[in-house]
């Protein structure tokens, strides 16, 4: 009887590594940015590529600003749709 071998795992590989040069001009973008969103669009980074480094940097001594949590929905604009399409006013 022959025994069945397993296939070898497919590694896992983390996403490529950010060049953000000497990470002067990040912090930069970081301070003044009004959200994380607007900093991963500035930089080309993702917004958790952007969430981390400024974590690392932190890390290090940094005092990077924190964002706040932003909302996933505009709860009142929400409201607000549902109401005219209900014809309610």
């Amino acid at each position: 009887m022959a025994v069945k071998m397993k296939e070898p795992r497919t590694p896992r590989h983390r996403s490529d590594p950010v060049d953000v040069g000497d990470g002067l001009e990040f912090v930069k973008v970081w301070q003044k940015a009004s959200s994380k969103a607007k900093v991963a669009e500035l930089t080309g980074l993702t917004v958790k590529q952007a969430t981390m480094l400024a974590a690392h940097f932190r890390k290090h001594g940094a005092a990077m600003r924190k964002f706040g949590k932003t909302p996933r929905y505009d709860y009142k604009a929400i409201a607000q749709l549902a109401k005219s399409l209900n014809g309610a006013d």
